[in-house]
């Protein structure tokens, strides 16, 4: 509260007094949830003080009025939150569609929409090469919530929707033996060599069709990708052409070696196999058995896996 009549000086506090005639000025800011619901002071009262008396000043949030011959309260109603201008932006390179979330009817430019209103929006990208970055409503990003879908809650302002889009760059993923299963920011790349926004979010999952083989690393342009376990890897688009390839190695297993007292040299080419050392798929092992057996015993036979060795 201020009183005009002493140069705006304060109010301190409630029952203070105020000479009366002195032209008092409310100023009225909603605070905590009814501030975050976007409520507007509907009604002001001021026992004493007839509605009329009672004058709205220019400032959205003051009312001004003549201190009555005795005390008074003020009492505040709030109602419900305030219309507000939404401001489209120029439409280059893109096609836009604002809908009213509550009864899905469809927004025009400029339009009055009521603060909190949930706004869904879709946009169609009609410019070559191009992409949605980001789509906000003044600070606030819209959340994406399907292909080319957007939702994000009307202001408790007067608010600008802005579009950002961004260039596309083929991705290529297509390789012999290699099953590639890739989304840009969680939507799915359908085939090799569509477009893909730069800077998009891709999880890529390698799928080794030959049983004998394995994935050592995936490369996206020559620069490995971080792999994610389970055959999957992340990666950056990078701002221009990229292809996606798999390094492919011979699946390695374990080899048991049991010499039955009998020593054994196991060889796969020059480098030397122990117990338990793992095995290339498909290597040619040179086994050799090396000295005699123990005293009091003869050499029986020698097998690998199910078959034996002659």
């Amino acid at each position: 509260l201020n009183r005009s009549s002493d140069l705006l000086k304060p109010v301190a506090s409630a029952n203070e007094k105020i000479l009366v005639g002195s032209y008092v000025v409310l100023t009225i800011k909603t605070q905590g949830l009814a501030a975050t619901e976007g409520r507007v002071p509907k009604t002001v009262m001021v026992d004493g003080v007839k509605a009329a008396d009672m004058k709205k000043l220019p400032e959205a949030d003051k009312w001004q009025f003549q201190m009555p011959e005795q005390d008074t309260k003020l009492t505040v109603v709030l109602g419900d939150p305030a219309p507000h201008k939404l401001t489209f932006p120029a439409l280059n390179g893109f096609g836009l569609e604002v809908t009213n979330g509550n009864d899905n009817q469809p927004i025009a430019n400029e339009s009055q929409v009521v603060g909190g209103t949930p706004l869904k929006i879709k946009v169609t990208v009609t410019a070559q090469n191009k992409a949605v970055k980001l789509v906000k409503l003044g600070e606030f990003l819209a959340k994406k919530v399907g292909k080319d879908l957007y939702e994000v809650n009307m202001l408790h302002q007067d608010a600008v929707l802005e579009v950002e889009l961004v260039d596309t760059h083929a991705l290529k993923f297509q390789q012999e033996g290699v099953e590639f299963t890739v989304t840009a920011d969680g939507e799915p790349v359908a085939k090799s060599g569509d477009q893909v926004a730069e800077g998009a979010k891709l999880l890529i999952t390698a799928k080794v069709t030959d049983e004998t083989q394995e994935s050592s690393q995936v490369k996206v342009n020559d620069e490995v990708a971080p792999p994610k376990g389970n055959d999957t890897y992340e990666f950056t688009m990078p701002k221009k052409d990229a292809e996606i390839k798999a390094a492919l190695k011979k699946k390695e297993h374990e080899l048991t070696i049991v010499d039955g007292g009998v020593k054994l040299s196991v060889k796969n080419g020059t480098t030397v196999v122990k117990n338990g050392n793992t095995v290339p798929n498909g290597a040619v092992l040179t086994i050799e058995i090396v000295g005699e057996p123990p005293s009091g015993k003869e050499f029986g036979k020698l097998t690998f896996g199910n078959e034996t060795l002659e």
